[in-house]
């Protein structure tokens, strides 16, 4: 599941130490931000209020390699022909490595600090809420297979986006499917899909001190049509191409899921 997109800054380096003969000052802290009014579920904005996307302050996008790709998860490498890590639920697919178009990739992010205190339920709701790019917030998924058209919340790949779909008369489907704990879902691109043939799973865990991380698994052989099987007629495709297009831009598509995510819980469960 992957879409054009820009990459994501990496978070401010930290102040280095002062002196020890003159030690810095405790900054102020900032002025508190008003908490968003309680209510329920289906009430959650789509972001933050005003439609401010800078309170999404909390996000931590994961290292990135020398060469400029997301490391995965604890820094191991991601094999699903060994390991495909499905939740309970989902349903399985026929990937493989073994056949063109292979692609994989993976991407975590602390999408709510401990003091946010965000509850398993919570989550389970605010995960319907961002399953996947473009997704309008106060539409959750309530199906399972529901399908939906992706579209890159970033401006220039919004226009790409577009001019293809004007091309080739194709867009961007995709089917998503929940887990039984509502804590991982699962999108399966549909024919017709820039980089069809793939899924990424969404999987959101609590850890030990309360915050919460999301990771993103996106796997699958892109069939390389990504100009339509509308134009001369599929003669195009490109599988490879594809592929690297399909890991080079989907983990930074779903850090920018994930950053709207986190602005979203922010607005609705603030520090405290």
């Amino acid at each position: 599941m992957d879409e054009i997109s820009s990459s994501i800054p990496s978070a401010p380096p930290s102040m280095p130490e002062a002196p020890p003969e003159a030690p810095a000052a405790a900054p102020e802290a900032a002025p508190a931000e008003p908490a968003a009014p309680a209510g329920p579920a289906d009430s959650f904005a789509a972001q933050a209020p005003g439609g401010q996307r800078d309170q999404g302050d909390t996000f931590q996008a994961a290292p990135a390699t020398t060469d400029g790709v997301t490391a995965p998860a604890g820094g191991r490498t991601w094999d699903p022909t060994k390991d495909k890590e499905i939740p309970a639920g989902l349903p399985g697919d026929n990937y493989s490595p073994d056949k063109p178009g292979w692609h994989q990739y993976e991407v975590t992010n602390t999408i709510a600090t401990a003091d946010q205190q965000v509850s398993p339920e919570q989550m389970r709701d605010y995960m319907t809420r961002h399953a996947f790019p473009g997704q309008d917030p106060s539409k959750p998924i309530t199906q399972q297979g529901e399908e939906n058209t992706v579209r890159d919340p970033r401006g220039l790949g919004r226009d790409l986006q577009n001019g293809r779909w004007l091309t080739t008369g194709e867009s961007d489907k995709i089917k998503t499917y929940t887990s039984n704990d509502g804590l991982s879902i699962s999108n399966f691109t549909q024919p017709g899909h820039a980089l069809h043939d793939g899924r990424i799973t969404r999987t959101a865990t609590q850890q030990p001190d309360g915050s919460w991380t999301m990771t993103t698994r996106g796997y699958g052989n892109n069939d390389g049509k990504f100009l339509g099987n509308n134009w001369l007629g599929g003669a195009t495709a490109n599988p490879y191409m594809a592929a690297r297009l399909n890991e080079w831009q989907g983990q930074r598509i779903f850090n920018d899921v994930d950053r709207a995510m986190t602005a979203n819980i922010r607005a609705h469960n603030p520090p405290r």
